[in-house]
């Protein structure tokens, strides 16, 4: 029997139709992990020994999904330069799922740069290069350390 890679619970897909779009991330060529915040993995979950059925890389590039994802992009709404915007969503990040930690704590695992969603504003919010996720994980990771509770990328 396969140990999942995480354990997924997936509440916004019960939601409306309207406040998500069901989508798979964009397939990429090669992906290759550059960093893996292993003490954020072992916080959430993250079972990679036992997940070698299918590689990290694959999962966290879009590849293949892991068992128990169901990818969506998320409709929301908010303030974008200046004025209120009734329908805004996720243009380039796609929602994997919900995962519950060992200690019971909810957190949203996505994936940025995952592809072109019914969010996005043109070509330029599908993807990311390298340079953009390595700039993200150092930010994220520098506000974390100066005590703000944000959640760190893998």
């Amino acid at each position: 029997m396969k140990t999942p890679f995480l354990d997924f619970s997936n509440t916004y897909v019960n939601l409306p139709d309207h406040f998500f779009q069901r989508i798979k991330p964009q397939k990429v060529k090669n992906p290759k992990l550059l960093k893996l915040n292993l003490n954020l993995a072992k916080s959430l979950g993250l079972r990679i020994e036992d997940s070698c059925h299918i590689s990290i890389d694959e999962i966290l590039s879009g590849n293949k999904l892991p068992e128990g994802a169901e990818p969506i992009a998320m409709a929301y709404a908010g303030h974008q330069f200046g004025n209120f915007v009734p329908s805004l969503g996720d243009g380039r990040a796609i929602l994997l799922g919900e995962v519950l930690t060992p200690k019971n704590k909810r957190f949203d695992v996505q994936l940025k740069g995952a592809g072109i969603t019914k969010f996005s504003r043109n070509v330029s919010d599908s993807s990311d290069t390298n340079k953009s996720p390595e700039k993200n994980y150092v930010q994220i990771n520098m506000q974390c350390s100066n005590k703000f509770k944000q959640i760190k990328p893998l």
